[in-house]
């Protein structure tokens, strides 16, 4: 057999290391699905965000056409100030529903954050004019002379509770790119808490909060939430739409950055 020229063997040993570097590039940087087990590690992680996902999962506070009309710097302003305002509302919420407790300070609340949150915070920015003015609608309050944030319940009423629909959502899929994770949840809208309660009374699931202390005015949404499992909701509400939700692995934690519109 003749040897083969180099003419011939240097371009097969090129096109040979290309293709590997080629496709050693597509496994590091295309998204790659998370296995069974990593994706129970990935939702145990998260959970205390899904529970309050609906927080983020909003319109834009500004029309397209308002944002023609408005200077970049302005807009990109107003919207960091709202997704601050929204972290703030997350960590007054997590607060309440797994310790009862209604009152932070701003070290607490941005221990809170950073510890769920891919956002630029800290004390100072927690006292902002601006923040503390658009504490009102996230159903916080600024006590000064305690130096105290303050949550006040808006599920404390029987009838409103009875009228509120409860948003949940329920993880799909993970991928995973480059030390960000692409989180696909199934959405689901609840329009009768009391048909979840009779629903989920006939499984057998650990939970943490009383869905009849929620009922009550004593809760929040999130007892009936980590009751919700894909194979009761079904009987409890129809399904409403897919989100992807941006996550970004920081240290230890999983942090929340943002939802794709």
């Amino acid at each position: 057999m003749k040897k083969l020229s180099k003419k011939i063997i240097i371009p097969i040993i090129t096109a040979v290391c290309i293709g590997s570097l080629t496709l050693v590039c597509l496994l590091i940087f295309s998204p790659h699905k998370l296995s069974e087990l990593e994706q129970i590690s990935f939702n145990e992680k998260t959970q205390d965000i899904a529970y309050f996902l609906d927080i983020f999962d909003k319109k834009d506070e500004i029309s397209d056409e308002a944002k023609a009309e408005i200077p970049k710097e302005q807009i990109e302003e107003t919207e960091k100030r709202e997704r601050l305002l929204d972290a703030v509302g997350f960590a007054m919420q997590l607060n309440y529903a797994n310790t009862g407790g209604n009152e932070l300070s701003a070290d607490e609340i941005v221990d809170i954050i950073k510890k769920h949150l891919d956002i630029d915070v800290d004390s100072d920015k927690m006292h902002d004019e601006m923040i503390l003015q658009g504490l009102s609608s996230r159903y916080v309050q600024y006590d000064e002379e305690k130096d105290k944030y303050i949550f006040r319940n808006p599920y404390d009423v029987k009838k409103v509770i009875a009228l509120t629909p409860v948003t949940v959502y329920l993880l799909k899929s993970v991928k995973s790119k480059g030390g960000e994770y692409y989180a696909v949840y199934d959405k689901y809208v609840i329009d009768n808490p009391y048909t979840a309660l009779n629903r989920t009374s006939q499984d057998d699931i650990l939970h943490e909060h009383s869905i009849n202390d929620y009922l009550n005015g004593h809760g929040t949404p999130m007892s009936i939430k980590e009751v919700i499992t894909p194979e009761n909701i079904v009987d409890i509400a129809s399904e409403s739409s897919e989100v992807e939700v941006v996550y970004k692995l920081e240290g230890n934690n999983i942090l929340f950055k943002e939802i794709k519109k």
